[in-house]
């Protein structure tokens, strides 16, 4: 599941895509998509994870 705008995009820049877009429980303004974990996926959330603690270092 994610809920953020920025990873969704960045995973799916990486060849994943959202097998449901839904709309968020706390708060229906927004979606949450859902995509098949694996460990790809694990992988590149990773990458993303580390990839903006960078950019807030650098801040």
């Amino acid at each position: 599941m994610c809920k953020r705008a920025r990873m969704c995009s960045f995973l799916r820049e990486r060849g994943f895509e959202p097998y449901k877009v839904t709309p968020d429980r706390d708060n229906p303004m927004y979606d949450v998509f859902l995509f098949t974990a694996s460990p790809e996926l694990y992988q590149a959330v990773m990458e993303y994870i580390n990839t903006s603690s960078e950019r807030r270092d650098l801040k």
